[in-house]
């Protein structure tokens, strides 16, 4: 990316309206930067790693805004699954807990489901897991059994294996 897609000069307004700062959510009256609709005074908006100005351009890192160098550390690092480098010209990159993945290795630890189609994923123990086997995890940590069975489930198997005997259909009367 080039740092000038990302210049703010262009986006440093006075004040129309009454603002109040992203960063540490004063009002606003005087000139102030906006970026993806959050409004910094002009002091306030620096880089989220090392806390350079960065009103002569930024990096989105959605939540946070980098600044080239930070950006640059951070863009080269390696997948943490497979410890592969990322460029984000080539990969879909999932950013998660300060740590970055291919799309394709942010899958989840027991049935390798990519989590990054839908977002939703779950931690436990440095792992990431689908909502089915996190709560599966969950459930074996308190000692119980996922899913849980309800007591109309309970009651409908043991009426059912009490009306007929096993491998034969109930008899009826003529």
């Amino acid at each position: 990316m080039d740092p000038k897609d990302y210049r703010v000069d262009a986006a440093i307004e006075t004040v129309r309206q009454i603002y109040r700062c992203w960063q540490c959510r004063e009002l606003i009256l005087s000139d102030y930067v906006v970026v993806d609709k959050r409004s910094f005074h002009v002091q306030c908006f620096k880089c989220k790693m090392c806390s350079a100005s960065l009103i002569s351009g930024y990096f989105p890192l959605y939540p946070d805004v980098l600044c080239q160098e930070c950006y640059s550390k951070f863009s080269k690092s390696d997948c943490r699954s497979c410890k592969k480098p990322l460029t984000d010209e080539n990969d879909h990159v999932v950013t998660a807990e300060n740590a970055r993945w291919h799309a394709a290795c942010f899958v989840c630890q027991e049935c390798k489901k990519p989590l990054s189609k839908d977002g939703l994923y779950y931690s436990m123990d440095s792992s990431h897991y689908c909502l089915a086997h996190y709560c599966a995890k969950k459930y074996a940590a308190a000692g119980k059994k996922w899913p849980p069975v309800t007591a109309t489930e309970s009651a409908e198997k043991s009426s059912s294996s009490s009306s007929s005997s096993a491998g034969s259909p109930p008899k009826t009367k003529s």
